[in-house]
C-alpha cells in the first residue's frame, strides 16, 4: 500500500472522537508539551481495522492483500515482532535547535526490551540501534513503550 495513502487514512481515524475513548489508554500521557505536533493512535489494531473499513468502502481492496494495514506499515518500517498493538501508538515532532521538528515514534511493546532485540542490531554509539535496512535509530524504553528517532539528543531528552 502506497505509504501516503495509508498516513492520510491514518489521520483520518487516528484521533478519537470522545474523551471517554482517550482516557482508555495511556499514550496520551506520554506526548510532550513541547511537541511541535502529534498524531496519536489508538488502539492500533483498532485504527488498523478502520484503514481496511475506508479501503474497502473505497472499493480498494487490492491494497489488502498483503494483509493488515497494520501488519504492512510494520514490514515497511521493519518493526514486526513484540508491538502491543491493543494499546496506542504516536508520533510527536519535536522542535530541535536550528532546523525542522524531528519525529519521535512512541511505539507500545507486549515487551520493551525484547523488542528492541528482536527488530534491532545494537548500534555502536550509546541507545543506538540499526534496522535490517541499516538505517539507525536510537531508543529509550519508557515504562511499556518504546520511544524511537533518528536524533540521539530528542529520545535523550524527550519528556512526557
Amino acid at each position: 500500500m502506497p505509504i501516503r495513502l495509508m498516513l492520510v487514512l491514518l489521520a483520518l481515524v487516528a484521533v478519537p472522537r470522545d474523551r471517554s475513548a482517550r482516557a482508555a489508554d495511556d499514550v496520551w500521557s506520554l506526548m510532550s508539551d513541547d511537541a511541535a505536533a502529534f498524531l496519536v493512535a489508538q488502539p492500533l489494531k483498532r485504527v488498523s481495522d478502520q484503514i481496511q473499513e475506508q479501503l474497502q468502502a473505497m472499493d480498494r481492496d487490492e491494497l489488502l492483500l498483503g494483509g493488515r494495514p497494520l501488519d504492512q506499515l510494520q514490514g515497511l518500517v521493519g518493526i514486526v515482532s513484540y508491538v502491543d498493538d491493543v494499546r496506542g501508538g504516536a508520533v510527536a515532532w519535536m522542535p530541535v535547535p536550528g532546523g525542522e521538528p524531528v519525529p519521535v515514534f512512541i511505539v507500545p511493546a507486549t515487551d520493551p526490551a525484547k523488542l528492541l532485540e528482536a527488530n534491532f542490531v545494537p548500534g555502536e554509539a550509546p541507545n543506538a540501534y540499526r534496522l535490517a535496512n541499516g538505517r539507525t535509530l536510537f531508543a529509550r524504553i519508557i515504562g511499556r513503550d518504546v520511544l524511537l528517532s533518528s536524533d540521539a539528543a530528542v529520545v535523550a531528552t524527550y519528556t512526557p
